[in-house]
């Protein structure tokens, strides 16, 4: 038994996570809200531009070289005091959006924007002195700047401070300050932070060891969609952890998570078919499922599909073989519902219509 999915080599360390957030600043400037602000903005120049006799000269009066430019003394007459302008401004030069690229440019307003008490250039400048882009690199500077936007409640700056301190990056291991901005992250609805706030419970790492906050936690973030957490929880119902035992949840839960690609429900479902723990015993169904937890990346599987292989004949090894391949392409996304024909699926496959599967 897998007992839990923070032992699954699918969740995303906090290196991947790091990684990530280093690589995607273009996500600054595709929320809605941000697009919604430049909107609101560029349309009334937009609309004085026809207003006006002669729009071309309007437009080039305002730098509006084809509708797509503002310059920064119209951003400082519409956001003085915010920081919002020059928050958008930097990110522009700093992404090269409609202008040419200026990383001088874009620290000096995101400075200007981040001495403001802007959140969003706070956390985009503690990624700039973390690579030292123009500015000397400063592992100091870069927390500092993190820990400045998330004490002003940034729940992305809050999310990377808590998993910098639970895994030892960049700062000493500290669990205890890891739980503490799990909790303002948690608080302020982020599914995620209450699914690694809840292992912390959990595991009593850096808190009081309590399963019933840890379930209470999980419970909040499946409402969002949180499968990782979902997995958890059933493991709990399993135990009778925090929870009143139930194997049926437990089986349910597991089955959700499975389908929805969570690696260690997958080698639980497989564990609870061989085991016969919850539905009947089969040995065919529990290949497949650890066949595909394999896949995953959970190299405890390869063992268990070793030891079930030896009880299969020949033929069922086969089957189980293939159908674990198309249970795994069907997760992924690479068959999709409609593409499933009678001849695809043997006759004790589940009702795949019941797995909440995107479909194409």
């Amino acid at each position: 038994m897998r007992k839990s999915v923070s032992d699954s080599p699918h969740r995303a360390s906090v290196e991947t996570s790091l990684h990530q957030q280093k690589a995607c600043y273009g996500e600054f400037v595709n929320n809605k809200s941000f697009k919604t602000s430049r909107f609101l903005f560029i349309f009334p120049v937009l609309a004085l531009s026809f207003w006006c006799s002669d729009s071309d000269a309007q437009m080039q009066r305002w730098g509006l070289k084809e509708g797509k430019v503002l310059p920064q003394y119209f951003w400082d007459a519409n956001y003085r005091g915010s920081g919002q302008g020059y928050y958008v401004i930097g990110m522009d030069y700093y992404l090269g959006n409609s202008v040419k690229r200026d990383i001088f440019k874009a620290v000096e307003n995101l400075n200007i924007s981040a001495d403001r008490g802007h959140t969003d250039a706070q956390y985009t400048l503690g990624f700039i002195h973390l690579n030292g882009e123009l500015v000397n690199q400063s592992n100091d500077k870069a927390l500092n700047y993190w820990t400045l936007a998330a004490k002003n409640n940034h729940i992305k700056a809050q999310m990377l401070l808590a998993e910098l301190f639970a895994d030892g990056s960049l700062v000493d291991k500290d669990y205890k300050k890891a739980a503490q901005w799990y909790k303002k992250a948690s608080n302020a609805g982020e599914a995620e932070a209450k699914y690694e706030l809840g292992l912390l419970y959990q595991q009593g790492l850096g808190v009081e060891q309590d399963s019933v906050k840890a379930a209470r936690l999980w419970k909040s973030a499946i409402k969002s969609g949180h499968v990782e957490s979902q997995a958890e929880l059933a493991y709990l119902y399993y135990a009778g952890e925090g929870v009143d035992q139930d194997i049926v949840k437990a089986i349910k839960g597991w089955h959700y998570a499975a389908t929805k690609g969570v690696a260690s429900a997958q080698y639980n479902l497989g564990f609870a078919y061989e085991k016969g723990y919850g539905l009947h015993q089969n040995l065919y169904e529990a290949f497949v499922w650890f066949r595909v937890a394999e896949i995953e990346g959970i190299s405890d599987a390869a063992a268990d599909c070793k030891i079930i292989r030896a009880k299969l004949t020949e033929e069922q090894y086969e089957n189980a073989k293939k159908r674990a391949k198309f249970v795994h392409s069907l997760i992924r996304g690479k068959i999709f519902k409609e593409d499933i024909t009678p001849e695809l699926v043997s006759a004790n496959v589940p009702e795949w219509n019941d797995l909440g599967l995107k479909t194409r």
